[in-house]
């Protein structure tokens, strides 16, 4: 089996001007939608570590997602999440093996060339 690609898909600080319910409400259907996908192995929401105690029940961290993707796919993941998060830019933080690349404030007009570039290092990440 493929080395799968964990990649963590942050777009927290482009939204804080959003109301709670709309970033929770984007975060379950980006959520849900990658859950779906074929091309996805596995997909995660991150818990809040600020939780107070004595609350019921887990809270979860908005506008933030864990994926494990195979490397051939990820160029169509990382599509797929664009057109799910129309205009808002992401940061990325991918991992194969204890080697990590992140990057930060992938702006829409910049998802094509980002593409390549992010490509190119799953495959050196992946040994591809």
């Amino acid at each position: 089996m493929s080395k799968l690609i964990k990649a963590t898909v942050d777009w927290r600080e482009f939204t804080l001007d959003l109301p709670i319910e709309i970033r929770e409400k984007r975060t379950q259907s980006l959520y849900s939608a990658l859950r779906q996908s074929s091309d996805v192995e596995t997909v995660s929401r991150i818990p809040d570590p600020n939780v107070p105690d004595g609350s019921m029940g887990a809270a979860w961290l908005t506008d933030l997602l864990l994926t494990e993707v195979i490397p051939g796919n990820f160029g169509s993941i990382f599509n797929f999440v664009r057109q799910r998060l129309p205009g808002t830019p992401i940061n990325l933080k991918l991992e194969v093996d204890g080697n990590v690349v992140v990057i930060e404030n992938v702006r829409p007009q910049d998802f094509n060339s980002t593409l390549d570039k992010v490509t190119q290092t799953v495959r050196e990440l992946s040994g591809k």
